[in-house]
This record gives structure tokens, C-alpha cells and sequence, in this order.
């Protein structure tokens, strides 16, 4: 079971030591081995543009680690897509996923 929570100013520090715990996926997919406080609301803002709609969609990262994509298809979400994702200073191939609530 996967639980998720809400980022806003009160815990936006917990979110940041989160990303940060993982050095690895921050260096493979950002080219960078931390973020900070404005990198992370700049991708909440993101987030909040495209809200409202019943469908969750995340992108997957899965040119590294080939287990991500049957992991999240067993939480319920449907490859829709591949795309590349520019994050900070790194492209990465995705799979565009999503699950309808």
C-alpha cells in the first residue's frame, strides 16, 4: 500500500530530505545530486496547472531500472505514452502513466 500526502509549506522541508535521500535518481535524472526549495515549488506549481481532473498521471523514468513500470501497473495505473522528460539539466525516456480515481 502506497500512502500520499499532500506537499505544502509545512512539510516542503520533508519533501526536499525525501529527494534528497536519493542521490542516485537525483544524478540520473536531474544531472544534479540535490534539489531545493525552489526547484520543488516550481514542479508543485506545475502540478497545480494540471490538476483537476478524476486521473492520476505520473511519469515514469524507466530508461535506468527496468522493474518501475510493472510496480506501478500492479498500483493500477495504464502506460498511456512514451515521451521525454527534461528535468533540470537531463532528458530521460518516460512512459507517460495514468490511473482514473
Amino acid at each position: 500500500m502506497i500512502e500520499t500526502r499532500t506537499i505544502d509549506t509545512t512539510n516542503i522541508a520533508d519533501a526536499i530530505k525525501i529527494y534528497n535521500s536519493n542521490t542516485d535518481f537525483l544524478i540520473h535524472h536531474l544531472g544534479e545530486d540535490h534539489i531545493d526549495e525552489s526547484f520543488l515549488k516550481n514542479e508543485l506549481e506545475e502540478m497545480i496547472r494540471n490538476s483537476g481532473a478524476q486521473i492520476i498521471r505520473i511519469d515514469v523514468v524507466d530508461d535506468y531500472e527496468n522493474n518501475v513500470l510493472p510496480f506501478w501497473e500492479k498500483m493500477g495505473f495504464e502506460a498511456k505514452r512514451r515521451d521525454e522528460l527534461t528535468w533540470g539539466n537531463k532528458k530521460s525516456s518516460v512512459s507517460v502513466m495514468e490511473k482514473v480515481l
